[in-house]
């Protein structure tokens, strides 16, 4: 899975954690959605796994997984420090 999406800000309704996985395998891409605590949490609890990368001037917490249906999803959330 190397199709990047665009950021969704988090006054779209696409950012809960079920639809930004949702809209991952749907358009076979990577989520990324603007940091907040309680996605953190939602994501961690429903991911396989999840790693965080530091860079000059932003946090990217990554997640990904499998859903019901065994397809693969991936999320990023961007976190601008």
């Amino acid at each position: 899975m190397n199709n990047y999406g665009k950021i969704i800000d988090n006054t779209d309704h696409v950012a809960t954690a079920e639809n930004a996985i949702s809209r991952s395998v749907s358009h076979n891409e990577i989520v990324t959605i603007v940091y907040t605590d309680i996605l953190r949490l939602e994501l961690f609890m429903l991911s396989d796994d999840d790693a965080e990368f530091h860079s000059d001037n932003s946090i990217v917490h990554e997640f990904w997984g499998k859903d019901e249906n065994n397809n693969d999803w991936r999320v990023h959330l961007n976190h601008q420090s």
